[in-house]
């Protein structure tokens, strides 16, 4: 991650267009324009390749990394001058071979550097113009340079679309989400409120996550926690290790188990404040429906004096004795009642 920004952003650019980077150079008053190896373009060099002569196997490479001699176009025809290409190194000598050999290694370093900020760069401005008027398919036509289309898609070109589509599909999501909310507005306003609320923190987030991710290059956040992590995770293998770990804690650094607990601390802290948002959220909800209660409608309650409660209690206990006397009372007349009734019909002897 030590690349410029800004050369990062246009190396990315000229890959998505171009399809490669490209670096001049001059030999004997001939102009090579020359260019890194795709991914693809290596795995198609597998048709090309000898077994047994390396160096027939450097001449291919060169010959898929030159674009320009002079004013003649080699991607044009690409196949039928793939062969020409090999013959014409094969008389041009070895110190100049080796010079663009290495100059095609510096190129795809400096294309594997730059895809550290691939993701970057698809946040951009730029990048969206890009995609707005760049058919992938057609560079060729946007840039005015036949034969770019014979060279291939590469894994950068993929994925800055992939990105893309990603984005394109957000639009329309949000879109459709704001029509959603204007339709249901009608029959649940509050509802409706909360949601877009909800909705509104997390875009916010979300955007200025990917503002800084556009401005660096990269998610500087999680690249530093990962290097963090990867820190206190790797195993003390040699005496190097160890007393690399006893510098850190005589110097006052953190070791690995301070680490390991400031992590741990931090997942309950997080866990903490995720309790309370619920909180504080079920809180919310209920102000929300408390809102929606008719007061008028409740009774209002009176307060009550100690001995106006020892009055109550005790003509409640009352009343309790006088349920109870008036019950035994009912059942005895019942029962005296039910045996006059038996006896007036008892059958005396004699009759």
């Amino acid at each position: 991650m030590d690349m410029n920004i800004q050369q990062a952003y246009e190396n990315i650019e000229k890959i998505i267009i171009q399809g490669f980077l490209t670096v001049g150079i001059s030999f004997n008053k001939n102009y090579f324009l020359i260019k890194n190896i795709t991914d693809k373009e290596y795995n198609n060099m597998d048709f090309y390749r000898s077994e047994n002569d390396k160096y027939y196997n450097i001449l291919y490479h060169l010959s898929f990394c030159t674009v320009f001699i002079n004013s003649i176009n080699f991607l044009e025809k690409r196949i039928e001058n793939i062969s020409k290409l090999v013959k014409f190194y094969t008389s041009m000598p070895i110190s100049f071979i080796v010079k663009i050999r290495d100059i095609i290694e510096k190129l795809n370093n400096e294309y594997l550097a730059s895809l550290n900020y691939l993701e970057g760069f698809c946040y951009t401005d730029r990048s969206r113009y890009l995609w707005s008027v760049v058919d992938i398919n057609s560079r060729s036509q946007y840039l005015g340079i036949a034969g770019l289309n014979n060279v291939g898609m590469n894994s950068v070109q993929e994925n800055w679309i992939i990105i893309n589509k990603k984005l394109d599909d957000e639009d329309s999501y949000q879109k459709s989400l704001d029509l959603s909310f204007l339709i249901a507005s009608a029959s649940n306003p509050k509802g409706v409120k909360v949601l877009s609320r909800n909705y509104d923190s997390h875009k916010k987030e979300l955007d200025e996550l990917r503002s800084d991710i556009a401005k660096y290059g990269y998610d500087r956040k999680r690249i530093e926690e990962q290097q963090v992590k990867a820190e206190w995770t790797a195993p003390i293998k040699s005496r190097e290790d160890l007393v690399r770990e006893l510098y850190r804690q005589m110097s006052g650094k953190k070791d690995k188990h301070d680490l390991f607990i400031d992590q741990w601390m931090k997942q309950q802290r997080d866990m903490a404040e995720e309790a309370k948002k619920q909180a504080e959220t079920r809180q919310r909800e209920f102000r929300v429906k408390l809102q929606d209660v008719d007061m008028t409608r409740l009774e209002e309650s009176m307060p009550i004096s100690s001995a106006e409660l020892k009055k109550r209690l005790i003509k409640n206990k009352i009343s309790e004795k006088s349920n109870q006397s008036m019950s035994s009372f009912e059942n005895y007349d019942q029962k005296d009642r039910f045996i006059k009734k038996i006896s007036s019909t008892i059958i005396t002897p004699g009759k």
